[in-house]
């Protein structure tokens, strides 16, 4: 089957956990914040760059509509109403570009992620969440 050379007329962004079920998917409209940069330090004596480690920018996902029993929705719940004191639980999240069809053309995985915000409106079974931000350890 010969792949189509043009990018989908349509697409939007799933949200799951890694290792989930079709069950806990929550689709966005939009993505932002998939970048790696390689830090560095400047040794200005000898003109010279060194590259130290790298970073990850927050991953942003908007205009999506979640079921309030989702997990995604009780996790991310349950990190931002917590307590500060208490550890944050990370998870290991996968966002997949889909197309018309609900084909998936591209994965992204984000290790050991956690929600830092969001922006939520209620509906009677449903969360519709304008932005919701994640911070991650790494990026696949």
């Amino acid at each position: 089957m010969a792949m189509n050379k043009y990018p989908p007329v349509f697409f939007s962004f799933e949200l799951s956990f890694r290792d989930n079920t079709e069950k806990d998917r929550i689709v966005f409209k939009e993505l932002s914040g998939v970048l790696m940069e390689l830090e560095d330090i400047s040794d200005n004596s000898i003109q010279q760059h060194v590259p130290t480690s790298a970073k990850f920018s927050n991953l942003i996902l908007k205009c999506g509509l979640a079921p309030k029993d989702s997990e995604i929705v009780t996790w991310c719940l349950g990190t931002l109403n917590g307590n500060s004191a208490d550890s944050v639980e990370t998870k290991d999240i996968v966002v997949n570009l889909l197309d018309e069809a609900g084909n998936a053309h591209k994965s992204w995985s984000f290790i050991k992620a956690w929600p830092v915000k969001w922006t939520i409106s209620d509906l009677e079974n449903n969360l519709v969440i304008d932005n919701l931000e994640f911070a991650y350890s790494f990026l696949e």
